[in-house]
C-alpha cells in the first residue's frame, strides 16, 4: 500500500508539468505569425467587418438597410472586383463585380 506522503509529490510534479505545456502551448499559439496579405486575403462567411477593413481598408462605397429585423451592409470593393454582404457585422455573402 502507498502511503499518502508518496502520492503528494507526485500530484504537484504531475500539476506543475501540465500547466508548463499549458503555458507553452499557449505561447507558441500566440506567437503564431499569418502569412495573409492585403493581397492574398479573400473574406470569408462569418468573419466581422472589423478583420475585412484590416485586410482591404474602407469600402469605396456602402449600402446599409433593414429587412425582416436585420441590418445588412454591402461593402463595394471596385478595385478588387468584389462585394460582401454582412448581416449584423458579419460576412454573409462575397461576390464579384
Amino acid at each position: 500500500m502507498i502511503h499518502q506522503t508518496y502520492i503528494f509529490p507526485a500530484v504537484k510534479v504531475v500539476r506543475k508539468c501540465i500547466y508548463l505545456l499549458i503555458t507553452t502551448l499557449t505561447l507558441c499559439v500566440s506567437c503564431e505569425v499569418s502569412d495573409i496579405t492585403p493581397d492574398s486575403y479573400w473574406p470569408r462567411a462569418g468573419q466581422g467587418i472589423e478583420e475585412v477593413e484590416r485586410f482591404w481598408g474602407r469600402p469605396d462605397d456602402t449600402e446599409t438597410f433593414y429587412e425582416d429585423g436585420l441590418f445588412i451592409t454591402t461593402y463595394y470593393y471596385y478595385q478588387r472586383g468584389a462585394y460582401i454582404d454582412f448581416i449584423d457585422n458579419y460576412v454573409d455573402y462575397v461576390g464579384n463585380l
